[in-house]
């Protein structure tokens, strides 16, 4: 979903060339939207783009005339060409999700101190050393009225069936009205949790189906904070790596480190012939034949 232009244009630039590939390789079809999808006059109407996600389902289901299986991503979501095929990991009869609390790759308090300390130091002195980003999953249900959950997701992927969740997603859209306030102001990310884990039966898939730019980028690329250090050459090599060693690899928000993918020589390097033979080679199963010892020419 890219509605308005701007964003449609850092799409196409970014991120479609990813998605293009993905699709084919997985013989997967791929749909944007770029139109409104909801009715703005109404009081529902209004919110922040973000929260026509809620119509997506029964958009579709409209659309195709029936029951499909939908992967919802935002416009900043970079796909590993050569990643999973994430339909194979999703729970029929279930709402799949990625955790943001759970089955993380790294410490969830040291991540968030990273990203606080570096973003203060190297963007803006103005960027808060204690803020929500610290909340726990409890407390931002309960700073939103909400009956509290263990557990909390990202909201900008997830994988359902159109016909089971459309009219569960479609009725939480129509249930807040256009000044509805959350802590990502006004977005739909706190509802959205709330909602499909009231009403749905939820499915976590592995973090590497939506993998978060900031947190990789705290645990294993903090240098490039010093941007003045480094070109975007080396930038462009640090992402291409990382994606590599996932699947789905989200540069969500819109402080400095999310706009480093803004940069075309991301998918030169990661679609190169180098790792398309690399792809072929993962493919083969090895026999482990002994060929005596081997040194390098």
């Amino acid at each position: 979903m890219t509605i308005g232009e701007k964003y449609l244009a850092k799409f196409e630039a970014f991120y479609l060339p990813f998605a293009l590939d993905y699709a084919k390789r997985n013989h997967l079809n791929l749909c944007t939207i770029v139109d409104d999808i909801t009715d703005t006059a109404t009081e529902a109407g209004g919110k922040k783009k973000t929260w026509q996600k809620f119509l997506i389902p029964s958009y579709l289901m409209n659309e195709e005339g029936g029951n499909i299986s939908v992967c919802y991503f935002d416009s900043d979501v970079m796909i590993n060409p050569f990643g999973k095929n994430i339909f194979n990991y999703h729970v029929d009869g279930k709402f799949s999700i990625v955790s943001e609390v759970n089955g993380l790759p790294y410490n969830d308090f040291f991540t968030k101190k990273v990203l606080s300390f570096k973003r203060n130091k190297y963007y803006s002195n103005k960027y808060p050393l204690d803020s929500a980003i610290f909340m726990s999953p409890e407390q931002i249900y309960k700073y939103h009225g909400l009956e509290p959950f263990q557990d909390y997701a990202c909201a900008g992927l997830f994988v359902c069936e159109s016909v089971k969740d459309a009219t569960v997603l479609k009725d939480g859209f129509y249930s807040y009205h256009k000044d509805v306030e959350t802590i990502t102001d006004g977005g739909d990310e706190p509802i959205f949790n709330y909602v499909i884990r009231k009403n749905l039966d939820v499915h976590n898939l592995g973090y590497e189906f939506q993998a978060l730019w900031s947190m990789e980028m705290a645990n294993k690329y903090s240098f490039l904070f010093d941007s003045d250090r480094f070109n975007s050459h080396i930038e462009a090599h640090c992402i291409a790596s990382c994606l590599l060693s996932v699947s789905f690899l989200h540069f969500a928000g819109s402080w400095n480190d999310a706009r480093l993918s803004e940069n075309k020589e991301i998918y030169r390097i990661v679609s190169c012939q180098e790792n398309q033979e690399f792809d072929l080679y993962m493919k083969k199963k090895p026999l482990g034949h002994p060929v005596g010892r081997i040194l390098p020419s």
